[in-house]
């Protein structure tokens, strides 16, 4: 904010500011005429001006260069006063400038001064020309408030040339120009102005609540509202509370940190896990007992009442707090890991450890600046340890909180450095969390635990700290500062970092000491086994044939590699995929430890498990035992068929069936349970197999022609043609058939956006090829979907009098996998059980998943395998699955739901086979929305949306390309005359909802839904070129994110009726869809983000509809403060959405 003539003026800052937190707006705006209330404002770094400095050298060489490749530019004087140099901006653009330095703009009360406004050829109503801006910045990435200034600065150039610029440009430090596509962000930019906007109109009327955000150890409020919390004796200042326990204690009357810790222990708060609450009154009575003493720190051990629950729910651990913490000894070392998660990719940028010796302290420190210089970085850190730890077998390496164990096992898994060295290091405890053990053996009276906190209790020891950066979130800025500087290694902001790390590991060993006080000052035995009796992992001659087989081919085609000038992308990208499968698994088993290894406290947290199962009933089934369990209300996305275990024994549960709603759960199990249990997800399912067929790709290329067109995104190979330009005109089936069998061992992708038809197309496509002969292929990540189109097949080959052979590999035990019906005896495909009988049997088509297809013994035998909803599939797994053919027909939509991936994997080894093949590959915006004509067909008309949902659909997903059929132009649904509800008749409607703290159910959306669904069954007819008909439950669909909202929608709407996550209706469709988005505002996102934001599953769900779609929606979505931006790119998509349809 800026004063100008007396009056506050606003800047793209402010906007950001807004969206991390209104309150800060509030306050900046109170503080702009008071200084007194300004000067309780944290002070800026120092290092700021040195910053803005760089920064104008940077814009001056920018200007310098783009001088040269224009022949009439200006540079704007400094000296002017904004509506001078927005009068002057203005001509130059009329006047058609190539390049405008320094500009300005005024509007709404803000400024904006863009670095470089640049002319193009786009017509506009200056002429047969427009404009688009260009920033300088010297970050060496792409960030979310660079992004909001492109949006604001392109917001003013539209106001002036009638149409809004289609991109904006940032030259970043390293002088590499990112192009950014202003409609994926533009409508956040709007959402979050027009929101900006009326708070400002307002801002006398209002009298905010200040609650704690993820924005306070940023904010440079931050002082004054922890003054306020504890003037008002808000629950905010309660140590690890969050503000879903605020918002539950408040509905229990518990409104101050006073009345929290003078409440009885023996209180029962419904809903309230127990130990959650006799945790937090503790802490309360604890800080309320510190405060009455002038603010000395006072802990305490963990009370009684609380450590006998924590047991009696946690059987199966042998160790426990103080029990955690080993013998010390002389080569233990201290660990801090700093990081970036603002980085384009995270960065884990400095690695500190500090230990004693020769009763000296030393401190080393390993620096990785940028993402290609972290994984040397790595490895030489992890040699050091491995060093250390030769010299020393008996030590302990210790580190403060999850994040130091979190990214050793992110990076070794993204780099395939280290992993058993990992594994030893956590399989035997010689990682040691102290704050695991702080927080199950002691209370302190600090409102926070961090190690700063702490240091209060140590402090003669440690001394004080009184460096610039003093805590986590300090150094993160601080980085991200000496990313805007433009310095170099040897920069004083990097020294300041170093210093602060310097201080924590420090400060993790004085806390180790302390520990160790006090559990020998209460007589508590700490962890005393012997630390000689190390269980180093036994590696398996499986597994060692595994990394010998990995490590020849790796060297193998790097040999290749390094025969090319410019790289090999193939070989470069397979490399990466050799070992997915490993990578991908070994992140679910380190989540299936945590899940054992966590209290159920902790459990409780986490969306993995179900915590407290209580049994209600147990009956008995042949050799199993079938339990029917009552589980309190949390936070969980465990759900039916889910394969669990009971997370005490260890024991498999199988036959799962979760009631969300009624909070039941009920399995079978082999042997007896001892309740209450805890249970969670299992472990992953094997995938051999399929590591094996990509093993085989590597050893011989040459073999495997589709599969290496496909990695080296090459357009298909047509005999006869070479490389055909334009594969528009096939999307016939008898041209689409004539094509495929002249690919020359290629590949071919189909995009069938929703409704056009691509199952259809491709069922009698597949029929032509079996007619002639050809031996096909089917698979898909899913049954249902390989079941989906087989029907399509079978059902147009008997329409034809095409007979063959079929077999698909299926389930016994599970029937929803079988294609056969058994009351039809003509069936052309039949399910068989065991791989051998679908190999060796005389079948003309096979169809089964990538575990079927990777077999050896399929390896080239089929002449072309179809890969349905291939946007869903990995690419990874359509290498293993590919190995049995010669060409491949890749069949989906890169814009519908995605592949899900579990583990971190480098470079493009985690993307969809699609995804893969259509990454742009020069100067890369990302992927192809709409395939390329000269790598697939895109299927452009669509025979189901109605043309008002087909205009936002095409413009939002598919640049324009997609187009309405003509056939059903009158489609519209005719309400009862009950209706008062204001509905639509065709096309989308947005209906905002409101409601607080729902996070996966909300049930003001489920009787809205429930409302509106019965207005439609009250009477309510569709209209088509048909006829009016009465709309009925089959009519409808109903669609969630979450299953805990389905099963809410269920039991309140008429049986049967159709009700689902957005998984489960993908190909299908309906006249009315309605959409509950169930969660209340960003607080309750938490890392949701780019699940509940998806574009790709919001344009599943509404294109389900023929007629109209419905979209239930709390707008407080939108107010979630993106960070980065691909957040952006995800809220943009629904405030698109909001600007259009809300009504």
């Amino acid at each position: 904010m800026r004063v100008i003539d007396e009056k506050l003026a606003y800047t793209t800052s402010d906007l950001v500011n807004f969206s991390r937190c209104s309150y800060l707006t509030f306050m900046d705006n109170r503080a702009a005429f008071d200084f007194e209330l300004a000067s309780q404002k944290v002070d800026p770094s120092d290092y700021i001006e040195m910053i803005q400095e760089n920064g104008r050298k940077h814009e001056l060489n920018c200007w310098n260069n783009l001088q040269k490749e224009v022949s009439t530019f200006i540079e704007i004087s400094q000296h002017l006063s904004s509506t001078e140099r927005a009068d002057k901006t203005i001509k130059a653009m009329k006047d058609g400038i190539e390049i405008i330095f320094q500009g300005g703009f005024i509007f709404d009360d803000f400024v904006a001064r863009p670095d470089f406004l640049v002319k193009t050829h786009s017509p506009s109503e200056l002429g047969d020309f427009s404009y688009e801006v260009i920033d300088a910045k010297l970050s060496q990435s792409v960030k979310a408030d660079s992004v909001l200034q492109l949006m604001h600065y392109s917001d003013a150039i539209a106001r002036v040339q009638g149409m809004l610029p289609k991109k904006a440009f940032l030259i970043l430090g390293d002088n590499d120009r990112k192009t950014i596509k202003v409609k994926d962000c533009f409508f956040y930019y709007k959402n979050l102005m027009k929101r900006f906007i009326s708070y400002i109109e307002n801002l006398n009327d209002l009298k905010p609540v200040h609650l704690p955000c993820s924005h306070c150890d940023l904010c440079h409020w931050r002082n004054f509202c922890t003054k306020k919390w504890i003037e008002r004796d808000d629950l905010a200042q309660v140590a690890r509370i969050t503000r879903d326990q605020i918002v539950k204690l408040n509905k229990k009357n518990l409104l101050t940190m006073e009345e929290l810790s003078n409440s009885s222990r023996d209180l029962k708060l419904g809903e309230f896990n127990h130990a959650t609450y006799l945790r937090l009154q503790q802490q309360a009575s604890l800080q309320i007992k510190s405060k009455k003493e002038g603010g000395k720190p006072i802990f305490e051990l963990i009370k009684s009442d609380e450590d006998d629950y924590r047991k009696k729910m946690a059987r199966h651990q042998d160790v426990f707090g103080f029990g955690r913490l080993p013998e010390p000894d002389q080569g233990d070392l201290f660990f801090d890991i700093e990081g970036d998660p603002l980085y384009e990719e995270k960065l884990e940028y400095l690695f500190g450890i500090f230990f004693i010796s020769s009763d000296k302290e030393e401190y080393k420190s390993f620096w990785a600046l940028s993402l290609q210089e972290e994984k040397k970085t790595f490895g030489e850190f992890l040699n050091f340890l491995s060093g250390h730890l030769e010299r020393f077998p008996n030590s302990r390496i210790y580190h403060y909180a999850s994040y130091e164990k979190d990214a050793l096992r992110r990076l070794s898994n993204k780099y395939n450095i280290g992993q058993y060295f990992v594994d030893n290091l956590l399989k035997n405890g010689i990682l040691v969390d102290l704050y695991q053990i702080v927080r199950e053996s002691i209370r302190i009276s600090e409102p926070r635990y961090s190690i700063k906190n702490l240091e209060k209790f140590y402090q003669s020891e440690f001394g004080k700290r009184e460096d610039s950066v003093t805590n986590g979130s300090d150094s993160v800025v601080f980085f991200e500062m000496w990313k805007d500087s433009g310095a170099d290694i040897n920069s004083e902001i990097l020294k300041d970092i170093e210093k602060y790390n310097l201080q924590d590991v420090r400060s993790t060993y004085f806390l180790r000491n302390w520990l160790l006080k006090i559990a020998k000052s209460f007589g508590i035995t700490i962890n005393e086994s012997d630390s000689n009796k190390k269980d180093i992992a036994e590696i398996s001659e499986k597994a060692k044939g595994y990394a010998k087989d990995l490590a020849i081919i790796t060297r193998k085609l790097s040999q290749e590699i390094s025969k090319f000038n410019d790289g090999d992308c193939l070989r470069e990208n397979l490399i990466d995929l050799l070992d997915f499968y490993k990578r991908d698994a070994k992140s679910q088993w380190w989540n299936y430890f945590d899940r054992k290894e966590l209290s159920s406290e902790e459990r409780n947290e986490r969306e993995d498990c179900i915590v407290g199962l209580i049994l209600e009933k147990k009956t008995s089934e042949k050799r199993s035992n079938i339990y029917h369990c009552k589980f309190l209300s949390q936070k969980t996305s465990i759900k039916t068929n889910d394969k669990c275990i009971d997370l005490n024994s260890g024991k498999s549960l199988r036959n799962l069936s979760v009631n969300h709603q009624d909070r039941k759960v009920q399995f079978k199990a082999s042997s007896d349970l001892q309740f209450p249990i805890d249970i969670g997800l299992a472990g992953p399912v094997q995938s051999d197999v399929l590591s094996e067929s990509i093993f085989r790709f590597g050893r011989d290329i040459n073999t495997y022609r589709a599969l290496s067109q496909l990695m080296k995104r090459d357009s298909p190979t047509i005999k006869n043609d070479g490389n055909e330009k334009d594969l528009l005109r096939y999307k016939s089936p008898k041209l689409l058939a004539d094509l495929i069998t002249r690919m020359d061992h290629s590949l071919i992708f189909i995009q069938g956006p929703p409704g056009t038809g691509k199952t259809f197309l491709m069922s009698r496509v597949a029929v032509i090829l079996l007619s002639m002969g050809f031996k096909i292929g089917v698979t898909s990540n899913s049954h249902k979907a390989i079941l989906n189109i087989l029907y399509r097949i079978e059902s147009f080959a008997k329409e034809q009098k095409v007979f063959f052979k079929g077999a698909k590999k299926s389930s016994k035990e599970n029937t929803s996998q079988h294609f056969s019906n058994k009351e039809t005896t003509e069936s052309l495909i039949e399910d068989l059980f065991k791989i051998d009988d679908l190999i060796n049997g005389d079948y003309q088509l096979l169809a089964g998943t990538a575990w079927f297809f990777a077999n050896e013994k399929l390896d080239q035998t089929i002449d072309y395998l179809i890969v349905e909803e291939a946007g869903q599939m990995a690419l990874a797994t359509a290498i293993a699955a590919g190995t049995s053919a010669k060409s491949l027909i890749l069949l989906g939509d890169q814009n519908q739901l995605e592949q899900p991936v579990q583990g971190v994997h480098p470079n493009n080894a985690g993307l969809s086979v699609v995804n893969y093949y259509l990454t742009e590959t020069k100067n890369s915006d990302g992927i192809h929305t709409v395939v390329p004509s000269d790598k697939g067909i895109f299927l452009n008309k669509t025979y189901r949306l109605h043309p008002s949902i087909c205009d936002f659909v095409s413009e939002a997903f598919y640049e324009s390309k997609l187009v309405p059929s003509v056939s059903d132009l009158e489609s519209e649904i005719i309400w009862s005359k009950n209706n008062d509800l204001n509905m639509k008749r065709n096309g989308i409607q947005l209906l905002l909802t409101s409601h607080n703290s729902c996070s996966k159910s909300s049930e003001v959306e489920a009787k809205k839904v429930c409302e509106i669904f019965e207005t439609l069954l009250d009477g309510s007819f569709y209209k088509s070129k048909e006829g009016e008909k009465k709309i009925e439950c089959d009519d409808i669909l109903v669609v969630a994110p979450y299953n805990m909202q389905v099963e809410l929608l269920k039991s309140l709407l008429p049986e049967g009726s159709k009700v689902g996550t957005i998984d489960k209706f993908q190909g299908q469709e309906a006249r009315v869809v309605l959409v509950s988005m169930t969660t209340s505002s960003a607080e309750e996102i938490g890392k949701d983000v780019a699940f509940l934001f998806s574009k790709n599953r919001l344009n599943v769900a509404i294109t389900r509809a023929k007629t109209l779609a419905v979209v239930l929606f709390n707008d407080k979505l939108l107010e979630f403060p993106c960070k980065t931006q691909e957040q952006i790119h995800l809220v943009n998509t629904f405030c698109w959405l909001h600007q259009n349809f809300h009504e």
